[in-house]
């Protein structure tokens, strides 16, 4: 039995891990979880199926060392198991608050003053902090005139290229 419950946690630990690094490459693969809702339909992703098997690879295995037998070592990785599972859950909902998939409405940015955080060169595109609605957000900007804004100047944004660069000029 020890084997069984070993061979469960290294191929969910291993998963894990390949999961991880796929994910930090590939994007977003729990992608079927919206912030809208939280359907039981949903509840079975992948990442909370892989805390379940370690959960109930490594609780077997601590029912083992903790003298169990039979019944009693499923009943306990069972259970911690479905803690972990849970816990998946709870932490891929709270997550998915946090992901934000509200539109941002670049031209609201028109006439708000921003701080350049990347250098803009003449001709160049660089990144400004400006606040939009009601968070500040960090998008690529350009000068009007091709004049070159260093690191921390304050430019005011007055346009909108295509691409959703914003257009600016130093502040006087």
């Amino acid at each position: 039995m020890y084997e069984v419950y070993l061979g469960i946690s290294i191929f969910a630990i291993i998963f894990a891990v390949g999961f991880f690094v796929y994910e930090q490459f590939a994007g977003d693969t729990d992608a079927d979880i919206d912030n809208d809702s939280f359907e039981i339909a949903k509840l079975f992703s992948i990442k909370a199926v892989t805390g379940f098997l370690i959960g109930f690879g490594l609780g077997g295995l601590q029912a083992i060392e903790s003298g169990l037998t039979g019944g009693d070592v499923t009943i306990r990785a069972f259970m911690i198991g479905s803690l972990f599972y849970i816990l998946m859950i709870i932490l891929i909902f709270l997550v998915n608050k946090l992901k934000t998939k509200e539109h941002i409405d670049v031209n609201s940015a028109i006439g708000n003053i921003g701080t350049v955080t990347i250098s803009i060169r003449a001709n160049s595109v660089g990144k400004i902090n400006v606040k939009i609605g009601e968070v500040l957000r960090e998008i690529k900007a350009k000068t009007f005139n091709d004049e070159d804004v260093s690191l921390g100047e304050q430019v005011k944004v007055i346009g909108i290229q295509s691409d959703s660069i914003l257009i600016v000029e130093k502040t006087k």
